[in-house]
């Protein structure tokens, strides 16, 4: 498991060289990636998001590349066959339309498409390229090893809170059985009291007493939510120790809450409904600590 917060730094220092990269990310629900590495070395954005992917699949990532090198373009370059062109064609139509004059160096100079920003990888030397991409590499590394140990400090959080999750759904289960029996009581007990008030003093029918306790048995029966609620525990706490977890995790949260609140609409109980409140109160805590995972 990994969170999705954390923070890398790679640099790498020569004669002529130094090249600095810092990463970071925080939560995002997919895969967000903002870069600044300068305008000489856009054309290297789409590699540099590829090794973060290769690596990282949730969380917005950050990443700020410096790099002072003596290779790198000086900032523009002239399209030498775009100029010729351009002056020949210009000369070739003064001529057919009987003007004495030619462009001069100066108006072909300004002419879009002449003079560019030099930005091209293909500019760059492979040596340095090499180095940029390990430095990437590099920083990358030391945020996912961050990640990691952050996960597992989450990772033990978020298997705490299942544990007392665990603890009051075993209450609620010892707790059901014993509501059937006190309704079945508290019926009797008002239905004896009410025949005693009858003329005639009827008797009790002991059949219809226990299929109207039959009936509200089963449905107040929370017996399969409490099963799933269980098998839910389960699997969230084995998903924590396996690596991109997070929306799977969600999930489990979403499902532990829905049985939850059907425990709390079909058992009319105070004391499984002060536990249905405690399970809802660690749920939250769970899907908020959930959301930091990768």
């Amino acid at each position: 498991m990994r969170s999705m917060t954390g923070f890398g730094r790679a640099s790498l220092h020569g004669s002529d060289r130094h090249i600095e990269v810092e990463v970071r990310s925080v939560n995002n629900r997919f895969l967000k990636i903002q870069m600044r590495v300068g305008r000489h070395l856009a054309a290297m954005e789409s590699r540099i998001e590829s090794l973060i992917k290769e690596r990282i699949s949730r969380g917005t990532v950050s990443l700020v590349l410096r790099v002072e090198d003596d290779a790198l373009p000086s900032g523009h370059r002239l399209d030498r066959a775009l100029a010729t062109r351009l002056h020949d064609e210009a000369k070739l139509l003064a001529q057919e339309l009987g003007e004495d004059s030619t462009p001069s160096l100066a108006d072909i100079l300004k002419l879009p498409g002449v003079v560019v920003p030099s930005d091209s990888v293909d500019e760059l030397p492979q040596v340095l390229l090499d180095d940029l991409e390990a430095s990437v590499r590099d920083a990358v590394d030391a945020l996912v090893t961050m990640r990691t140990d952050e996960g597992s400090r989450l990772s033990k959080e978020l298997k705490s809170i299942t544990a007392r999750i665990a603890v009051v759904v075993a209450q609620i289960k010892d707790r059901a059985p014993q509501l059937v029996v006190e309704y079945r009581d508290k019926l009797r007990q008002r239905l004896t009291k009410l025949l005693a008030d009858l003329p005639g003093h009827g008797t009790l029918d002991e059949s219809t007493l226990m299929r109207e306790v039959a009936i509200m048995a089963d449905r107040s029966d929370i017996s399969e939510e409490i099963q799933r609620l269980e098998s839910h525990l389960h699997q969230f706490d084995a998903l924590t120790d396996e690596d991109v977890v997070g929306r799977r995790l969600d999930f489990l949260v979403q499902e532990m809450l829905r049985e939850t609140n059907t425990i709390g609409s079909k058992a009319s109980d105070a004391e499984v409904s002060g536990w249905v409140v405690e399970i809802k109160s660690e749920l939250e805590r769970l899907r908020e600590q959930a959301q930091n995972v990768e």
